[in-house]
């Protein structure tokens, strides 16, 4: 069954997803560093009258996630030499038993382009940690989709290691 689009189409293509959406991290980093510096002079200022409720959390936690998003190229072979030992990141190498579909390095470079977005959410969902809009487990929610965005990232090691740890 074809749809018309060729694996290799579609690899390119999300591949470009995957540019642009190191692009919006950039951005979105930009627009966050720019705030948590009017958070910080807001703070130091502190004439208005409910300045002693301010607190220094929220523009470091903005400030530190704002730095994440701008690195978030250089971030990812980090996290990944954290949680897997390897800053390569493995590409696909026709191991898979159950993948009878010609088509899956497409599969896996979604997964990536997803787990690129997930750390993303999670570093955007980092910046709310220490404000009055964050909610409590905040920082556990963005942990999660920082980590799971890495294990997408790298998710032929993943498989990998779920396959050695559960016998699949």
């Amino acid at each position: 069954m074809s749809l018309g689009v060729n694996s290799a189409e579609m690899v390119s293509n999300f591949g470009l997803l995957a540019n642009m959406l190191v692009a919006v991290s950039i951005f979105f980093g930009i627009l966050l560093f720019v705030h948590s510096l009017s958070k910080f002079k807001k703070l130091g200022e502190g004439r208005s009258m409910m300045s002693g409720q301010e607190s220094l959390g929220e523009p470091l936690f903005i400030m530190v996630a704002a730095v994440l998003l701008l690195t978030l190229p250089m971030m990812i072979p980090m996290f990944s030499d954290m949680i897997f030992g390897t800053t390569e990141i493995i590409a696909y190498n026709g191991s898979w038993s159950a993948a009878n579909f010609d088509s899956m390095d497409a599969v896996v470079i979604f997964v990536r382009v997803i787990g690129i977005g997930s750390m993303i959410n999670g570093f955007i969902k980092l910046s709310r940690v220490g404000g009055h809009q964050g909610q409590a487990g905040m920082a556990g929610k963005a942990a999660m989709f920082i980590v799971g965005g890495i294990m997408c990232v790298n998710c032929v090691a993943t498989f990998d290691l779920l396959q050695n740890l559960f016998g699949l």
